[in-house]
Protein backbone atom coordinates (compact mmCIF):
# COMPACT_ATOMS: atom_id res chain seq x y z
CA UNK A 1 0.00 0.00 0.00
CA UNK A 2 1.43 3.38 -0.98
CA UNK A 3 1.81 6.25 1.43
CA UNK A 4 -0.89 8.22 -0.42
CA UNK A 5 -3.33 5.32 -0.18
CA UNK A 6 -2.75 5.06 3.57
CA UNK A 7 -3.31 8.82 3.97
CA UNK A 8 -6.49 8.60 1.90
CA UNK A 9 -7.75 5.68 4.00
CA UNK A 10 -7.10 7.65 7.20
CA UNK A 11 -8.94 10.68 5.75
CA UNK A 12 -11.92 8.52 4.80
CA UNK A 13 -12.05 7.02 8.30
CA UNK A 14 -11.84 10.49 9.87
CA UNK A 15 -14.59 11.77 7.61
CA UNK A 16 -16.85 8.78 8.29
CA UNK A 17 -16.30 9.20 12.03
CA UNK A 18 -16.99 12.95 11.86
CA UNK A 19 -20.22 12.35 9.98
CA UNK A 20 -21.31 9.65 12.42
CA UNK A 21 -20.55 11.80 15.48
CA UNK A 22 -21.70 15.17 14.14
CA UNK A 23 -25.43 14.50 13.89
CA UNK A 24 -26.10 14.24 17.61
CA UNK A 25 -29.46 13.63 19.21
CA UNK A 26 -29.69 17.38 19.90
CA UNK A 27 -29.01 18.21 16.24
CA UNK A 28 -31.49 15.56 15.13
CA UNK A 29 -34.14 17.08 17.43
CA UNK A 30 -33.43 20.55 16.02
CA UNK A 31 -33.74 19.30 12.44
CA UNK A 32 -36.93 17.38 13.23
CA UNK A 33 -38.44 20.54 14.72
CA UNK A 34 -37.60 22.36 11.48
CA UNK A 35 -39.39 19.61 9.51
CA UNK A 36 -42.43 19.77 11.81
CA UNK A 37 -42.56 23.56 11.41
CA UNK A 38 -42.34 23.20 7.60
CA UNK A 39 -45.27 20.75 7.54
CA UNK A 40 -47.43 22.97 9.78
CA UNK A 41 -46.67 26.13 7.80
CA UNK A 42 -47.25 24.58 4.36
CA UNK A 43 -50.51 22.97 5.48
CA UNK A 44 -51.82 26.17 7.09
CA UNK A 45 -51.14 27.91 3.79
CA UNK A 46 -53.48 25.38 2.12
CA UNK A 47 -50.95 23.05 0.53
CA UNK A 48 -50.38 19.32 0.86
CA UNK A 49 -47.91 16.98 -0.73
CA UNK A 50 -48.40 15.11 -3.98
CA UNK A 51 -47.21 11.61 -4.76
CA UNK A 52 -44.21 12.98 -6.65
CA UNK A 53 -43.08 15.09 -3.69
CA UNK A 54 -44.44 18.30 -5.15
CA UNK A 55 -46.42 20.80 -3.15
CA UNK A 56 -50.08 20.62 -4.19
CA UNK A 57 -53.12 22.63 -3.24
CA UNK A 58 -55.34 20.81 -0.76
CA UNK A 59 -58.72 19.70 -2.11
CA UNK A 60 -61.48 22.24 -1.49
CA UNK A 61 -63.90 21.80 1.37
CA UNK A 62 -67.32 20.31 0.67
CA UNK A 63 -70.32 22.64 0.72
CA UNK A 64 -71.77 20.82 3.72
CA UNK A 65 -68.54 21.20 5.70
CA UNK A 66 -68.27 24.89 4.81
CA UNK A 67 -71.80 25.37 6.20
CA UNK A 68 -70.80 23.56 9.40
CA UNK A 69 -67.70 25.70 9.76
CA UNK A 70 -69.74 28.86 9.21
CA UNK A 71 -72.26 27.75 11.85
CA UNK A 72 -69.49 27.16 14.38
CA UNK A 73 -67.17 29.94 13.25
CA UNK A 74 -66.59 31.09 16.84
CA UNK A 75 -64.82 27.75 17.46
CA UNK A 76 -62.55 28.01 14.40
CA UNK A 77 -58.85 28.49 14.86
CA UNK A 78 -57.57 32.00 14.23
CA UNK A 79 -55.39 30.36 11.55
CA UNK A 80 -58.32 29.77 9.19
CA UNK A 81 -61.66 30.93 7.80
CA UNK A 82 -64.84 28.90 7.19
CA UNK A 83 -64.14 28.45 3.46
CA UNK A 84 -60.39 27.96 3.69
CA UNK A 85 -59.06 24.47 3.04
CA UNK A 86 -56.00 24.17 5.28
CA UNK A 87 -56.78 21.34 7.72
CA UNK A 88 -57.09 23.86 10.53
CA UNK A 89 -60.65 23.84 11.85
CA UNK A 90 -59.52 24.00 15.49
CA UNK A 91 -55.79 23.76 14.87
CA UNK A 92 -55.37 20.82 17.26
CA UNK A 93 -54.04 18.31 14.75
CA UNK A 94 -51.45 20.62 13.19
CA UNK A 95 -50.40 21.96 16.58
CA UNK A 96 -49.77 18.37 17.69
CA UNK A 97 -47.12 17.80 15.00
CA UNK A 98 -43.89 17.60 16.96
CA UNK A 99 -40.29 16.89 16.14
CA UNK A 100 -38.06 14.72 18.24
CA UNK A 101 -35.06 12.45 18.11
CA UNK A 102 -34.27 8.95 19.18
CA UNK A 103 -30.76 7.51 18.95
CA UNK A 104 -29.78 10.33 16.60
CA UNK A 105 -32.68 9.74 14.21
CA UNK A 106 -35.02 12.50 13.10
CA UNK A 107 -38.63 11.80 14.12
CA UNK A 108 -41.71 13.85 13.27
CA UNK A 109 -45.00 12.63 14.67
CA UNK A 110 -48.59 13.58 15.34
CA UNK A 111 -49.47 12.90 18.94
CA UNK A 112 -51.93 13.65 21.68
CA UNK A 113 -55.62 13.42 22.28
CA UNK A 114 -58.16 15.97 21.18
CA UNK A 115 -60.05 18.58 23.16
CA UNK A 116 -63.53 19.70 22.19
CA UNK A 117 -63.76 20.02 18.43
CA UNK A 118 -65.43 22.42 16.06
CA UNK A 119 -68.95 21.62 17.25
CA UNK A 120 -67.94 21.82 20.91
CA UNK A 121 -68.23 18.10 21.53
CA UNK A 122 -65.32 15.83 22.25
CA UNK A 123 -64.82 12.73 20.15
CA UNK A 124 -62.68 9.68 20.81
CA UNK A 125 -60.34 10.17 17.85
CA UNK A 126 -56.73 11.11 18.52
CA UNK A 127 -54.88 13.71 16.46
CA UNK A 128 -53.14 10.87 14.61
CA UNK A 129 -56.57 9.35 13.81
CA UNK A 130 -57.75 12.67 12.37
CA UNK A 131 -54.55 12.97 10.30
CA UNK A 132 -55.01 9.45 8.95
CA UNK A 133 -58.64 10.23 8.08
CA UNK A 134 -57.91 13.44 6.16
CA UNK A 135 -55.13 11.73 4.24
CA UNK A 136 -57.48 8.85 3.34
CA UNK A 137 -59.93 11.47 2.08
CA UNK A 138 -57.38 12.60 -0.52
CA UNK A 139 -55.73 15.43 1.40
CA UNK A 140 -52.17 14.21 2.01
CA UNK A 141 -50.08 16.63 4.03
CA UNK A 142 -47.87 14.68 6.43
CA UNK A 143 -44.53 14.44 4.71
CA UNK A 144 -41.95 16.74 3.20
CA UNK A 145 -41.94 18.08 -0.32
CA UNK A 146 -38.83 17.84 -2.48
CA UNK A 147 -37.79 21.47 -1.74
CA UNK A 148 -38.40 20.92 1.99
CA UNK A 149 -36.28 17.76 1.84
CA UNK A 150 -33.50 19.73 0.13
CA UNK A 151 -33.54 22.36 2.87
CA UNK A 152 -33.33 19.65 5.55
CA UNK A 153 -30.40 18.05 3.73
CA UNK A 154 -28.70 21.48 3.63
CA UNK A 155 -29.17 21.73 7.40
CA UNK A 156 -27.59 18.30 7.91
CA UNK A 157 -24.68 19.22 5.61
CA UNK A 158 -24.10 22.37 7.67
CA UNK A 159 -24.00 20.31 10.86
CA UNK A 160 -21.43 17.96 9.33
CA UNK A 161 -19.31 20.82 7.95
CA UNK A 162 -19.28 22.57 11.35
CA UNK A 163 -18.12 19.32 12.94
CA UNK A 164 -15.37 18.84 10.32
CA UNK A 165 -14.11 22.40 10.80
CA UNK A 166 -13.91 21.91 14.56
CA UNK A 167 -11.90 18.76 14.05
Amino acid sequence: MSDNTAKLDRMIKLLANAIKNSVTTEESARISNIAARQIRKRTRLGFGIGSSGKQTKLNPLSGKYIEQREAYSENLSDQTKPRRSNLTATGQMLDSIQGGAKAGNVIVEISGSRKAGLTGSRGTASNADVARYVQEQGRPFFGVTTPERRSLIREIKQVILRRLRRG
